[in-house]
C-alpha cells in the first residue's frame, strides 16, 4: 500500500516497455529496472503503482486473535469461546464446535473481566469458578472478588518464564484476615449486600441509602443522576 521510492534504482534504457505493469531489477547488465507481466515468476520483481491510502487494511482473522477484546471488539464477525480461549468466525460457529465443547462465549465487546478482581458485586463474583467474596468490616456489603478457594484467598503465582504455569496458587488468607472481622465467603454471599452505600439493619436490610443511590441494595443511582455506586462507586 505504498509507492516505490527507492531513487537508486532506475529505469534501463527504452524502459519502461509495454512489456507489463511490473518491474525486476535486471542483472548483470547495467543495473536497473525492466518491465514485465506480474504473473512472470522473476525472483526480486518489484510492483509500483500510487498508493490508496484511503483503503481499509485487511482485518486479523479470527482464528489469529487470542484475547476475548481482540476477538469481539468493532465487529460480530468473530465470537470468543471463553471455556476454549478460543476466537471463531461466527459464522463457523457450529463447524467449530461440532460436539458442543463451547458452554459459553461472548461478542460485540461483552468480554468478561480477565480475572476475579473484575467483578464489583459478591453475585457476580461467586458465579465464577475459582473466585471468591472478602467482605470488609463496614457493615456495608462493600468487599473485593479474590482469586480462592473455600479454605480462603490465593495468591497466584508470577511465571518465571513465558508460557510457564507449573507454579501452584499458594493460600494467603492474610489477603482476608478473619482476625481484623474481614469475612471470606466461596459458597453463599453474606446477607448483607449494601454496594458500601448504607449500614445493614436486621442483618440485611440496608437501613438508608445514601450517596444519590437507591434501590433494596443501593445498586442504581436516584432520578437524574447517573453512574455505576456497585461496590462503592459514585453517582454523579
Amino acid at each position: 500500500m505504498s509507492p516505490f521510492t527507492n531513487t537508486l534504482l532506475q529505469w534501463l534504457p527504452d524502459e519502461p516497455s509495454d512489456a507489463g505493469f511490473c518491474g525486476y531489477l535486471a542483472e548483470p547488465s547495467p543495473q536497473g529496472l525492466k518491465a514485465a507481466t506480474c504473473i512472470n515468476e522473476v525472483n526480486g520483481s518489484v510492483c509500483e503503482r500510487p498508493a490508496n491510502h484511503s483503503a481499509k487494511q485487511c482485518r486479523t482473522p479470527c482464528a489469529l486473535r487470542t484475547l476475548c477484546g481482540e476477538c469481539t471488539s468493532g465487529s460480530s464477525e468473530c465470537m470468543w469461546c471463553s471455556n476454549m480461549k478460543q476466537c471463531v468466525d461466527s459464522n463457523a460457529y457450529v463447524a467449530s464446535f461440532p460436539y458442543g465443547q463451547c458452554m459459553e462465549w461472548y461478542t460485540m465487546s461483552s468480554c468478561p473481566p480477565e480475572n476475579c478482581s473484575g467483578y464489583c458485586t459478591c453475585a457476580h463474583c461467586l458465579e465464577q469458578p475459582g473466585c471468591g467474596w472478602c467482605t470488609d468490616p463496614s457493615n456495608t456489603g462493600k468487599g473485593k472478588c479474590i482469586e480462592g478457594s473455600y479454605r480462603g484467598p490465593v495468591k497466584m503465582p508470577t511465571p518465571s518464564a513465558p508460557g510457564k504455569h507449573d507454579l501452584e496458587p499458594v493460600l494467603n488468607i492474610s489477603m482476608c484476615p478473619a482476625e481484623n472481622s474481614y469475612n471470606w465467603s466461596f459458597i453463599q454471599c453474606p446477607a448483607c449486600q449494601c454496594n458500601g452505600h448504607s449500614k445493614c439493619v436486621n442483618e440485611s436490610i440496608c437501613e438508608k441509602c445514601e450517596n444519590l443511590t437507591t434501590g433494596k441494595h443501593c445498586e442504581t443511582c436516584i432520578s437524574g443522576y447517573y453512574g455505576d455506586p456497585t461496590n462503592g462507586g459514585t453517582c454523579q
